[in-house]
């Protein structure tokens, strides 16, 4: 019988065959590994990319505050060109009205509210000197506030210089 010892095991040829799969498996983990590091790698690389870009494109805290700022001062003087709900009513913006058109020496033939509620307009009829209605009408469109002339309709009377006019006039409220 054969002894066994550790010079023969060393030296046996199964002994040589096992290291040296164990060795190729152990290499050929770490080539994988390493790829895989490689690949993590660029991986990170590319997303350190992507943030300092959107670092970049991303507005300062204070210019920021500065756009809220503006935006603030925007919405203020576009709020100031509409009438509070109760600031103006029907009954008041006809008399609105109807006080401009007296103080243009405008004629009014009809004055009537139009439309439904929230959507409602005024049909105002007048005839008058055409100085007078054209003042009437810059008068309405340069007001401070927002009002609006979707339909004007303008028949002119040249002999006497008298012009008849039907336009509908609406205002809007915020709040």
């Amino acid at each position: 019988m054969r002894q066994c010892n550790l010079d023969t095991i060393l030296n046996s040829r199964l002994y040589r065959l096992l290291t040296g799969v164990l060795v190729c498996a152990a290499v050929a983990y770490i080539a994988v590994m390493a790829a895989d590091v490689v690949s993590l790698r660029r991986s990170i690389a590319g997303k350190k990319e992507v943030i300092e870009d959107l670092l970049a494109k991303t507005p300062s805290e204070a210019a920021l505050l500065q756009k809220r700022e503006l935006l603030r001062n925007e919405y203020g003087s576009v709020n100031a060109m509409f009438y509070r709900q109760e600031e103006m009513d029907d009954i008041a913006f006809g008399l609105l009205m109807r006080e401009l058109l007296h103080e243009k020496n405008i004629s009014i033939e009809r004055f009537r509210k139009a439309g439904t509620a929230g959507g409602g307009y005024f049909e105002i009829s007048v005839s008058g000197p055409g100085t007078a209605v054209f003042d009437f009408l810059r008068a309405v469109s340069s007001n401070d506030k927002y009002l609006n002339i979707p339909y004007i309709q303008i028949t002119a009377d040249g002999e006497r210089g008298v012009i008849k006019a039907v336009f509908r006039i609406t205002y809007e409220t915020i709040d």
